[in-house]
């Protein structure tokens, strides 16, 4: 179970539709996760947990730099934090693919994304993968490497005859330390809101 540092909490405070919300709920309690809207302080990539687990491998081995990125455990899906505005440069890049890639949804402006509180347990459904640790970095060459990492990952896939759909059935956090041939824009991900009892 991966959490945020206290610089990464600072900046998704920032990043929440209701600061003063945020904070009550977090402090109450810091494994709540929140619907936060994309395309002002970040747009995501949303892909299936194998691709994106396999990207954050990627992005660590080469020493790419850090983009933050959460789980949904249930939904099998992983969202890569991406700088605003970055649709562009991102998907220049995915014209490089072969195939396309399986259920790639980028997330910009009038998106929402659930995305874990500071302090996920266990058992939460939305885990964060690779923690913010502070405002990420927002250059566009950001995007440019986790565009080429999750190119990389998918080619990596199709050579392993590996749908790039496909979920691992039983994810878990692999900590990462911070040092479709066409994406669709939805309205949001079928990443699911949060459930009450969460």
């Amino acid at each position: 179970m991966e959490q945020v540092n206290e610089a990464g909490r600072d900046w998704l405070l920032q990043c929440a539709i209701n600061q003063a919300e945020a904070v009550r709920l977090w402090q109450d309690d810091p494994a709540t996760p929140l619907a936060m809207a994309t395309g002002s302080h970040f747009d995501a990539v949303v892909v299936s947990n194998r691709l994106g687990l396999e990207t954050l491998d990627l992005i660590s081995k080469h020493a790419l730099p850090f983009t933050p990125a959460l789980l949904d455990v249930r939904a099998h899906k992983v969202a890569l934090l991406l700088p605003p505005r970055s649709e562009r440069v991102f998907t220049t890049l995915l014209q490089n693919v072969q195939d396309p890639i399986d259920n790639l949804h980028y997330l910009a402006e009038d998106g929402f994304l659930v995305v874990p509180g500071p302090r996920p347990e266990d058992s939460s459904r939305y885990q964060w993968v690779a923690p913010p640790v502070g405002r990420p970095d927002a250059s566009k060459l950001r995007a440019a490497a986790v565009g080429l990492a999750v190119c990389q990952a998918a080619e990596r896939l199709d050579q392993r005859a590996i749908p790039h759909g496909s979920v691992y059935q039983s994810a878990r956090i692999y900590p990462v330390r911070a040092v479709p041939h066409r994406a669709t824009t939805p309205q949001t991900a079928d990443i699911a809101w949060p459930e009450a009892s969460q």
